[in-house]
């Protein structure tokens, strides 16, 4: 994520005891479709009312250019992006734009769930 702040939430709801049952429901290990994936254990409800917390979203709803290392930093990201979202078209151009040129960072079926029928199906 971009902010100290919102990094620093994240570090403290991590459980490395739901991280590793986490590492093996989304077939994390080699040759699995969600190989090499890191997970901080941080269920999605508790990401939900993290997001609700922010008080401004960042930029890009907290991508940036680099990759995001965490699964559920990049599960938060497109909640944010969501959150974005409004009825100025330039605004729903630049994050369609972003989202399909990072796609890589979708890389498992639950952030596709959450993100593609809002930031891409509808758009």
């Amino acid at each position: 994520m971009v902010t100290a702040e919102i990094q620093k939430e994240l570090e403290s709801l991590a459980d490395p005891g739901h991280a590793e049952i986490l590492q093996r429901f989304f077939k994390t290990g080699p040759g699995e479709y969600g190989e090499g994936d890191r997970f901080r254990g941080i269920r999605a409800p508790v990401l939900r009312k993290t997001r609700e917390k922010i008080s401004r979203p960042p930029p890009n709803g907290g991508w940036t250019t680099a990759p995001i290392a965490f699964h559920e930093d990049r599960l938060l990201a497109l909640l944010s992006n969501r959150a974005l979202l409004s009825p100025r078209r330039h605004r729903q151009d630049g994050i369609h734009r972003f989202y399909l040129n990072h796609t890589g960072w979708v890389n498992n079926w639950d952030l596709v769930d959450v993100s593609a029928p809002h930031l891409v199906g509808h758009y």
